[in-house]
């Protein structure tokens, strides 16, 4: 069972979108990780880019990461 959704306006998809994909892929998780969720976020929420593909297409994604990093190219 996922965990706890996060906080309006956090930029990362929660455990209940990643419960969600883990469970459309042909191999799964046996193992439910939502729990380190709140941990992840109080300890990394400073490193690196968080993009909320969440309800992305993998071309959105790919372009919010490129307009993140300063990669884009057109």
């Amino acid at each position: 069972m996922p965990g706890p959704s996060p906080p309006p306006g956090d930029p990362r998809p929660g455990p209940d979108k990643a419960w969600e994909r883990n469970n459309a892929r042909h191999k799964k998780l046996t193992t439910n990780w939502s729990f380190l969720d709140e941990a992840m976020r109080a300890e990394l929420s400073d490193q690196g880019v968080w993009i909320d593909n969440a309800d992305q297409t993998v071309e959105q994604t790919v372009d919010a990461v490129l307009a993140a990093t300063g990669l884009r190219t057109h």
